[in-house]
């Protein structure tokens, strides 16, 4: 057995009560920490550069468990979060969405799930798991893992789980590690970069204590660090399934790690009822993590001109504007636009038929000889 290092975290970076702080994200290009407060439908930015001081907080219309980055995309305008009934663009200046694909086709599991963790994979698939939303109560066996390639296409993985969490490769790109809540486990599955498939399910680590395995990221070295909620520690397990370092925090419900160069940073909820719930933490382990992967999709640039709007359960997701648009405009048809004001807006009110837009072809032929080809985007 190795010797187990150990850290003490005896006072918050920040108090700010969270109801369920979750899912921080490192953004390097300008030294900013995000994160969400699932509860309380919040995503925070800290600039690092400044401090506490610098704290904002976006009030969003729905739970979002996990953000991520998009490749092409700044990161200060828009990114990728996982919301309640699905994936979504999310713009940063005033919170508003665009769908991109739902996790399920029934409205009854719209209503009873919302997403938790998830991360993107080394070939910018996203991967996520839902669980029961706060109003249902106790979680049940409803969850499912889920996996989005890079043409929106909707995969699961796992069916059957209750509180769904940390996701995550190793460094040789060979092996995901998935952390079950309730199941007290972080399984792990040969995994195939190629094509995202997983095989051979196995036990990597189980938890023997009263609290509960949350999220974890992993180092350079290939270790796992995991929260446990309940227990107020972040646990350091190494790639053998060994613990060789623990971290304990003034606060009990302990949710989710980061790396910011060598500090870990860590969310955390208000369950515990102490001074520091909900508060976010860091420390100095001495080493770094692994880098995090950006979703890929060339299929929503085609669609910039697709509407931000305020969340809502009806909603069609991208997939479906996609099979409308091809219905009217033809499977090879580019769309041409000078700016997100001109012509995409006629076509995509005439594929969702909107009685204003439909008109004859001459009327389409004409607004799409109008605007030219100074810009263009394929699909």
């Amino acid at each position: 057995m190795s010797s187990i290092k150990r850290w003490t975290v005896t006072e918050p970076y920040i108090n700010l009560h969270c109801g369920l702080g979750e899912a921080p994200f490192y953004e390097p290009s300008t030294n900013t920490l995000r994160f969400v407060d699932v509860k309380k439908k919040h995503l925070h930015t800290i600039d690092l550069n400044v401090g506490p001081s610098s704290l904002t907080t976006l009030q969003l219309g729905m739970p979002v468990g996990v953000t991520a980055d998009i490749e092409g995309i700044d990161c200060t305008d828009r990114i990728l979060v996982g919301g309640k009934s699905g994936i979504y663009v999310l713009r940063r200046s005033d919170g508003e969405v665009k769908l991109l694909k739902r996790f399920y086709d029934s409205e009854e599991n719209d209503e009873r799930l919302r997403s938790n963790d998830g991360a993107v994979d080394p070939k910018g698939r996203f991967w996520i798991g839902t669980m029961n939303d706060f109003w249902v109560g106790e979680p049940q066996s409803e969850g499912t893992m889920f996996r989005f390639d890079n043409d929106l296409t909707r995969h699961t993985i796992r069916e059957g789980l209750t509180i769904p969490n940390g996701i995550g490769w190793s460094a040789d790109q060979k092996t995901l590690y998935f952390t079950h809540t309730t199941e007290q486990t972080i399984w792990a599955y040969d995994y195939d970069a190629s094509t995202g498939d997983v095989t051979n399910k196995r036990v990597f680590w189980k938890h023997d204590g009263h609290g509960e395995p949350d999220g974890f990221k992993f180092d350079s070295e290939g270790n796992i660090w995991q929260c446990i909620f309940g227990e107020g520690r972040v646990l350091k397990i190494n790639t053998e399934g060994q613990v060789v370092g623990e971290i304990t925090f003034p606060t009990k419900c302990i949710t989710c790690p980061v790396f910011v160069g060598t500090e870990l940073w860590v969310t955390s909820a208000s369950d515990g009822g102490d001074e520091y719930a909900g508060a976010l933490f860091k420390v100095d382990v001495g080493i770094g993590g692994l880098k995090d992967f950006k979703f890929k999709s060339s299929t929503f640039f085609a669609l910039q001109s697709l509407p931000f709007s305020p969340y809502q359960t009806s909603l069609l997701d991208l997939s479906q504007v996609l099979l409308k648009l091809s219905k009217v405009m033809g499977p090879h048809t580019r769309i041409r636009s000078r700016s997100k004001h001109d012509s995409y807006p006629f076509v995509f009110n005439k594929a969702m038929g909107n009685e204003r837009a439909i008109g004859s072809d001459k009327a389409l032929n004409d607004e799409e000889k109008a605007v030219g080809d100074e810009s263009s985007s394929g699909f």
